[in-house]
């Protein structure tokens, strides 16, 4: 076992560590996460004469893991990851997009003191950031160096450390907003903008950190919607959610749409993600994302409207054949200059899936990690939960969460869901297991 921390405190700091770990675990089976520990916001260590603008909060967390590499292997391998997410040389005490220290090898036993490398981490005692996510997920651990705190635990070691709890988990959770007469969960509100802005707030205060809106049901027999009456719909809301985003901490924005027409407009008024249920395979949607710094939500399917008729190789693993899918999709993409960090694959439950392949996918879904990017989950109230429950869609919500918590122990990345409430619930009672 090696425990690693991890710190960012430049740029999106959740997004960083999210993207630490991602790297970290997918890295050709070299080391694997096997626990984290939530996030904690604390204050940098400056010199006195340090500039102001150096004065920036970390995220900071602890993990556990499984490696094959020993300790100065892992060293050089931790240096690639933060080197590959942009952090550059800088002064000591400087704001990092990302730092990643050894604090401990093997089961106690491993010790190196070396110039460049120190394990344990010479300096984790003085480190209540260490420490507390540390004792948190190793409460048993014991310090191996003679002094002191020779043979304490983690948990010893903390007892009279405090530090300020962010996030309780990595994942996040995506609401979602249909501006339609006709969704199939029965939450549509197609008319009444001042309303949606309503439901959109309370995600908010409830802890959704994106808001997918979508103008078009892609139900199965759903009707299409051409683009300008999919504009018309979010561009009333957009506007009413503009004049109140001002005054309260702003989600991501996420415009769940497969027309470029449309993709260009929510672009262009400050969308953040662009969510396209046919994965980006319009060459026009792609030149138009191209051009832009949005994120791209590509999601499988094998129809839109999706159809029973229309699934999955049933004689075929279908997890195997959605890792296939989104390898091909996601070097297209790369050749057509879209850069993979802007990436996260949707894997499309409900779209070209019958329910036994949906169930497999989620119980395997572990296995997309080794794509190199995000992972988002929309599997919201859909039919694969008939399953499981005779109740109606808008009844689904306790499977969901069951669901979402299963996942957020996989690491997947966003969970796109009605009920942001139960789900963030969810996620914090499974993180605290």
């Amino acid at each position: 076992m090696v425990i690693l921390a991890l710190g960012s405190n430049l740029g999106d700091r959740l997004r960083n560590l999210s993207a630490a770990l991602r790297m970290l675990h997918s890295a050709s089976g070299q080391l694997r996460v096997k626990k984290v520990s939530s996030i904690y916001e604390t204050e940098p260590y400056l010199l006195e004469n340090s500039p102001s603008d150096w004065n920036k909060s970390y995220l900071n967390c602890v993990l556990t893991a499984e490696t094959t590499l020993d300790a100065e292997h892992l060293l050089f391998f931790v240096k690639d990851v933060e080197r590959r997410l942009g952090r550059k040389e800088a002064p000591k005490w400087a704001p990092r997009v990302i730092d990643i220290d050894i604090i401990a090898a093997g089961e106690n036993e491993t010790i190196v003191q070396k110039e460049q490398l120190h394990v344990p981490h010479k300096r984790m005692l003085e480190r209540d950031f260490v420490l507390v996510p540390l004792s948190e997920i190793c409460p048993d651990w014991r310090y191996p160096l003679s002094g002191p705190s020779f043979n304490r635990t983690a948990k010893e070691l903390t007892t009279e450390l405090r530090l300020k709890k962010k996030i309780d988990c990595f994942s996040e959770i995506a609401g979602i907003i249909n501006i339609t007469p006709d969704s199939f969960s029965g939450d549509g509100l197609a008319s009444d903008p001042l309303k949606v802005v309503d439901q959109m707030i309370r995600m908010i205060e409830d802890g959704a950190t994106v808001l997918d809106i979508g103008a078009e049901s892609t139900r199965p027999q759903a009707r299409a919607v051409d683009p300008e009456e999919e504009w018309g719909r979010l561009s009333s809301v957009l506007q009413e959610f503009q004049k109140l985003s001002l005054a309260m901490n702003r989600p991501l924005i996420s415009v769940d749409t497969r027309n470029a027409e449309t993709a260009k407009r929510a672009i262009e008024f400050g969308a953040d993600w662009i969510n396209d249920v046919t994965g980006f395979e319009d060459e026009r949607m792609r030149a138009v994302v191209r051009e832009s710094n949005v994120d791209l939500v590509v999601m499988h399917s094998l129809g839109i409207p999706p159809s029973k008729e229309n699934v999955l190789n049933p004689n075929e693993d279908p997890t195997e054949q959605l890792i296939k899918w989104a390898e091909k999709r996601l070097k297209e993409l790369e050749e057509d200059a879209i850069n993979r960090e802007r990436i996260i694959i949707d894997p499309g439950i409900g779209f070209g899936k019958t329910a036994e392949q949906a169930w497999q996918i989620m119980s395997n879904i572990e296995r997309l990690h080794d794509l190199g990017v995000r992972i988002l989950l929309g599997h919201s109230r859909k039919s694969y939960l008939q399953l499981v429950t005779s109740k109606p869609a808008s009844e689904r919500d306790p499977e969901t969460a069951a669901i979402s918590a299963y996942c957020a122990a996989k690491g997947v990345d966003y969970f796109r869901v009605h009920n942001v409430g139960d789900n963030i619930r969810a996620l914090k009672a499974v993180y605290k297991l």
